[in-house]
């Protein structure tokens, strides 16, 4: 379910227009490795919650711009 979650929030970052190398970048600064299959729960939380809030900002951005 974690997992999940998770890949649907790369999903939407990417349509949101970042970059893969952004969203890896992401991964990379908030649990130190861009394999999330090997990170204990309390990191992949962690993952979702800065996952989400560059969600927000980017739906914010692109609301922002489209006017």
């Amino acid at each position: 379910m974690v997992e999940k979650r998770i890949k649907h929030l790369y999903n939407r970052l990417m349509a949101l227009g970042y970059s893969p190398f952004h969203v890896e970048r992401i991964l990379q600064e908030t649990i130190g490795i861009q394999d999330i299959s090997t990170v204990e729960y309390d990191q992949q939380q962690d993952l979702i919650k800065v996952l989400e809030e560059y969600e927000k900002l980017g739906t914010e951005y692109m609301i922002a711009y489209s006017k």
